[in-house]
C-alpha cells in the first residue's frame, strides 16, 4: 500500500505489529507520537492506537491506517454509515464525524473532528483533527485517499 500526504503529517511507527488486532500499517501526525504498546507487567503488554497520543492540541492532526483480520482472512467492508466510493480501486465508504459522534481513536483526543474510511479487505483509515479549518482538512484527507494504491 502506498499513498501521498501533506508534508506536515510525519509518518511514525510504520508497519509495527501491535500484537492485537487491528494491525497498524502507519500512523501520521503533526505531533510526536508514543509507541503503540505499553508493558503492564513483566508478562503482559497492551497495545492500541489510543496509547499513541493523550490529547490533540489545537491545529493538530492524527491519522492512522490499520488492517483488521479475522480467522478467515480480512474483515469484510462494514455496512452502514458513510458515502460509498472506491479507494485504490477497492469498494469503500467514507464518513465525516464531528463532536460527540466521533469514535476511537479520535474520541479520546479531546474535542475533535474525524474522517473514517473503511476499505474492502479490512483496511481502515481514521483521520482526527482539532481546531483546524475542517474544509481544508477534509480536502487534504480526500487527496490522500485519492492517492492510495494497493499492491497485489
Amino acid at each position: 500500500m502506498s499513498f501521498s500526504y501533506p508534508s506536515g503529517w510525519k509518518p511514525q511507527y510504520a508497519g509495527r505489529p501491535m500484537g492485537l488486532r487491528p494491525d497498524l500499517i502507519v500512523a501520521l501526525s503533526t505531533q510526536r507520537l508514543r509507541a503503540p504498546c505499553r508493558w503492564i507487567d513483566a508478562h503482559s503488554v497492551t497495545c492500541g492506537t489510543p496509547l499513541m497520543l493523550n490529547t490533540l492540541p489545537r491545529g493538530g492532526v492524527f491519522v492512522v491506517w490499520t488492517r483488521n483480520w479475522s480467522l478467515g482472512g480480512p474483515v469484510p467492508l462494514p455496512s452502514g454509515s458513510g458515502s460509498k466510493t472506491r479507494i485504490g480501486g477497492k469498494p469503500a465508504t467514507v464518513a465525516l464525524k464531528r463532536g460527540v459522534r466521533v469514535a476511537e481513536p479520535c474520541s479520546s483526543l479531546g474535542e475533535t473532528e474525524s474522517i473514517t474510511a473503511n476499505v474492502a479487505e479490512g483496511f481502515e483509515m481514521d483521520a482526527c483533527a482539532r481546531g483546524v479549518n475542517f474544509t481544508r482538512f477534509e480536502g487534504q484527507v480526500r487527496a490522500t485517499l485519492e492517492s492510495v494504491s494497493f499492491r497485489n
